[in-house]
């Protein structure tokens, strides 16, 4: 296939996020100033007319039918949805944190049932009911957050932060906190496997990555990590998982069924 460069009306500040709709309908970027927020067409590379965010954007999430948009933003209530049919900004319950999210601080459960969203502010997280709309209010933690991931059958939620005890485990039919070995520091990156058996979170402090057996919720002996990650993402066959880290050589990626290192890359 040839590669194309299609002319697009641009952001006019530095970019947050980019992310396209699960159903590929649409590209939202989010940047400083202006309308703050951007969504293209991507049939038609088209802009469509929105309503403007109320601060800088930051993080955006579809939910898994592309029929809501979430944005956290500076400014306002710091968290607005958008109905895609229509693009209207929907009613919900107040945000209201003075802090706003990174990319990885939002997500909509796989199941569409719920939007979690981390906050710096001390409750750490809100949970909403994408049916009303209403925060969950048994939904509770302390210490900032930073970081979230729904597991693929919905039945699960991983909350990182940035202070102890930096992550907790939610069983989405309780909302009660489950029993997990924690991470050693500030939490930088969390992703489930896609087949839902493992779970890799990055943290700031040493060993910088831990492996989740889910089916126990116990620790796998892992190789040494001798530099932080600042990111985990796993492929679709739930083998490898790729690992982002701040010096040379800048990926790793590792085999989780062997726990090696994949020839040809550097490893330290």
């Amino acid at each position: 296939d040839t590669l194309e460069i299609v002319p697009l009306i641009r952001p006019t500040s530095p970019v947050s996020m980019c992310l396209f709709s699960p159903d590929g309908r649409f590209l939202c970027v989010t940047y400083n100033s202006g309308n703050f927020v951007i969504v293209y067409n991507v049939s038609t590379w088209a802009q469509i007319t929105i309503p403007a965010l109320a601060g800088a954007g930051s993080a955006v999430a579809f939910s898994p039918d592309s029929g809501f948009m979430a944005v956290t933003h500076t400014g306002g209530d710091r968290l607005t949805i958008y109905e895609t049919a229509t693009w209207t900004k929907l009613t919900i319950d107040a945000f209201g944190q003075s802090g706003y999210a990174y990319r990885e601080s939002m997500a909509f459960s796989p199941d569409g049932r719920f939007l979690a969203v981390t906050t710096t502010a001390n409750v750490g997280f809100y949970v909403y009911d994408t049916s009303t709309w209403s925060k969950i209010t048994t939904v509770t933690n302390s210490g900032g957050g930073s970081h979230c991931a729904f597991s693929p059958d919905s039945s699960r939620l991983i909350i990182l932060g940035t202070e102890y005890p930096y992550c907790s485990l939610h069983n989405t039919s309780t909302w009660a906190k489950l029993t997990m070995p924690l991470i050693s520091g500030a939490g930088r990156s969390i992703e489930f496997s896609s087949d839902g058996s493992t779970c890799a979170a990055a943290s700031s402090s040493p060993p910088y990555l831990q492996l989740y057996d889910t089916s126990s919720w116990t620790l796998k002996t892992i190789p040494t990590m001798p530099l932080p990650i600042v990111e985990v993402a796993f492929n679709a066959e739930a083998d490898i998982l790729a690992l982002a880290v701040g010096a040379s050589p800048g990926i790793l990626l590792l085999n989780i069924l062997t726990m090696e290192f994949l020839p040809g890359i550097a490893t330290f």
